[in-house]
This record gives C-alpha cells, sequence and structure tokens, in this order.
C-alpha cells in the first residue's frame, strides 16, 4: 500500500562536469578540515538537520504541534560527530546524493545566469540546469522496483567477486522502501578511489530473498541505454532477460503511446516450446509484431471500455523466452503461454510513476532476449 505521508526530502549536491570536487575556502580553514566532496557532504548534511530542527521548532511555536518533514535516510558511516568519525560508527543518517551535470563550471558561474548579479540576462537559468540533472530519468541513474522491498545493493567492480561496498535500505516507519534509485555518482563514490573508475556491478537483493544482478551498470544508466520517443518524451529499456544480441536489437514502441487516437484492443503470444514471438492489435485493426509468428497463436482481449491497458509481464527465460504471462493495470493476469516449465521466473513491472510504451530484444528461431520499454 502506498504510504499516505509527505514523501522524504531527497538532498543532493551538484557537481559540474569538470569540477575537481573541492569547494572555495580559506587556507586556514583547508589545512584544517579540508575542503573535498567528503567534507561538503558532512556539512550539507549538518545543514539539513538544522533546517530541520528550526521547521520543527516554528511549528510548535504556531501550536501546529511537533511536526517536521523527514529526510530519505541510509545506513552508513556516522557524520554528525567527530567521535563517530574516528570509531568508524555506522549510523541511520540524511542520504546525500551526488549528481553530475552536463554543464562545465564556467556555464554554472556565468554572471549572466547569476542570480544576485544585477545585470544578468538570464536569472533563472540556475533552475533549469538544476531540473534537468536532478529531475532527469534519461541519465545517470537506475529505478528499481522490489514488492517486499529493496533490503541492499552490494557493490563489485569487474574481475572481482569481493563486494567491496553496499547500500542499505533500512525498514521505517512506513515500512520497506519498494522504489528507489540508484544512481552511477553515488555508486562510485563508495568505492576505494583505486576502484572508481573501473567497470561496475551491482546486486540488488530484496527483503523478500529476491535478487538481481546488472553486470553492466553504467551501461545501463549511461545515455545511449535512454532514447527519445516521437511524442518528445524520453524513454528507457529494463534489463535484458534471456541471451542478449546488441547487433540484433529490435525495439517495438507501441502505436498507442505515440498516437493517442489508437487503442490496443488485444494481444496475440505466438508460442510452442518457447515464445516464437508478440503480436500487439489496435482497435482499428492494424497491428505491431516482435519476432515471429509461429506455433499457437493465444489471444487475449483488453477491457477497452474500462481502458485497461499493460502493466506488467510474468517472463520465464534462460537461453532464450521460454513463457511470457501478461498483467493488466485492472489485475488480471493471461496464462502463461509457452514453455510454463522453462527457464527461471521473471517478474518484469515497470517502477511507480512509469508506463510501459513497448518492448525490445532479438529473435531468430523464436525470442532470444526480452526486455519492455517505459517511460514517465
Amino acid at each position: 500500500m502506498t504510504p499516505t505521508g509527505a514523501p522524504p526530502v531527497q538532498l543532493a549536491i551538484l557537481l559540474a562536469s569538470d569540477s575537481p570536487e573541492t569547494f572555495d575556502c580559506p587556507p586556514e580553514r583547508v589545512k584544517r578540515e579540508g575542503n573535498d566532496l567528503e567534507v561538503a557532504i558532512r556539512k550539507f548534511r549538518m545543514s539539513a538537520y538544522l533546517w530541520q530542527a528550526f521547521t520543527a521548532e516554528q511549528m510548535l511555536r504556531n501550536k501546529l504541534g511537533r511536526r517536521v518533514f523527514r529526510f530519505d535516510e541510509e545506513w552508513t558511516s556516522g557524520s554528525a560527530s567527530s567521535q563517530d568519525r574516528e570509531q568508524g560508527t555506522m549510523r541511520s543518517e540524511a542520504r546525500i546524493h551526488i549528481i553530475r551535470s552536463d554543464k562545465t563550471t564556467a556555464e554554472i558561474r556565468d554572471l549572466n545566469i547569476a542570480q544576485q548579479h544585477g545585470p544578468a540576462t538570464d536569472k533563472g537559468a540556475l533552475y533549469d540546469i538544476t531540473t534537468r540533472a536532478v529531475f532527469s530519468v534519461e541519465v545517470g541513474s537506475v529505478a528499481v522496483r522490489a514488492i517486499s522491498g529493496v533490503a541492499v545493493v552490494e557493490i563489485r567492480v569487474e574481475g572481482e567477486e569481493i563486494c567491496r561496498a553496499w547500500i542499505e535500505y533500512p525498514l521505517d516507519s512506513n515500512g520497506a522502501q519498494r522504489q528507489v534509485s540508484i544512481y552511477e555518482s553515488d555508486v562510485r563514490l563508495r568505492l576505494p578511489e583505486s576502484h572508481r573508475q573501473k567497470k561496475l556491478q551491482i546486486s540488488v537483493k530484496s527483503i523478500g530473498g529476491g535478487s538481481v544482478d546488472i553486470d553492466n551498470f553504467e551501461q545501463m544508466c549511461s545515455k545511449s541505454a535512454f532514447f527519445k520517443l516521437d511524442t518528445g518524451k524520453m524513454a528507457s529499456r529494463s534489463q535484458y532477460l534471456g541471451r542478449f544480441d546488441e547487433k540484433q536489437i529490435q525495439d517495438v514502441v507501441f502505436t498507442s503511446s505515440v498516437k493517442p487516437d489508437r487503442i490496443m484492443s488485444k494481444m496475440i503470444v505466438h508460442s510452442g516450446l518457447a515464445v516464437d514471438g508478440l503480436e500487439f492489435v489496435y482497435d482499428d485493426s492494424s497491428s505491431q509484431l516482435f519476432g515471429q509468428k509461429g506455433g499457437t497463436p493465444n489471444v487475449f482481449e483488453f477491457d477497452v471500455r474500462r481502458g485497461e491497458y499493460i502493466s506488467g509481464f510474468l517472463v520465464r527465460s534462460g537461453a532464450y523466452i521460454d513463457a511470457v504471462q501478461i498483467m493488466t493495470s485492472l489485475g488480471r493476469k493471461s496464462g502463461l503461454y509457452g514453455n510454463a516449465h522453462g527457464g527461471s521466473a521473471h517478474c518484469v513491472i515497470p517502477p511507480r510513476g512509469y508506463t510501459i510504451r513497448g518492448v525490445s530484444g532479438s529473435s531468430a528461431s523464436w525470442l532470444d532476449s526480452f526486455s519492455v520499454i517505459i517511460s514517465k
């Protein structure tokens, strides 16, 4: 059940594309406490706690009770006191996201966009720069969703089986976090400096015992993993199931996703001992074929009058796609078409706030790989 309270406040530090990860500071203070990114994170976190305390005091002073916003937290090395840092004490503290912008330091410091510079000609540009960097589905992060809740993300580098670092998601007053965004910059910051430039691998563990491994995390959240739909919205692909072949990838964007006057009326799964192809049929009798026709055509019709649409898939896969089950926005499920006992089961459901806009994958004699195309 979705919490009815306000979501936690997310804190972020925005870095320029060429930033050396230091901030301006008097030489005496640099010698005493430093001016690198770690120091900036500690100072920013303490400032956030001061904002929180001040807000709580003002709410109480104005007879509104002890009410205040909460922060998104993580289990990390304590930074609220020097004693915690010296002893390496672990605490649940406010999470600070590190996001690198595509703008350079010179572009961000341009006097023409400085808010407090009188002659500036574009004082609102900093808001646009921040919005593009922070609220971008497009680049730099992967959204992960687990029905039972996300427990921990293990971080490794290519060629090593040792988990060098991890991100924990402790239970809070609203229970487990079912959806989290994992940022590449945040993941790299947790690794030893000698490993930060290596290829990243992560393993997401759910509270229910499930696990998803991403062998090339950097590629999955890079610009190449995203593309623009005909509507102008940015879309991305989920992790591929089956045997991935980048050279034979086929993208099928639903006609109903780019043409508002078209409605998907039914879906046909062509299958035998494996899934040969998926066919999407619309209200004007037009159709799109993903893969090929073969085996038995299994027809699943949508309730068009109630606005029913595809909300997810249950996919059984190994070296290829063995079987597919369709899940809808009304809670209905189709049969499991194909080899119901082949491969292993994977539940493919987009994160909250996203919708399936199409499918992607490769095929030969049958479907070799499968992924969904999603966007907000």
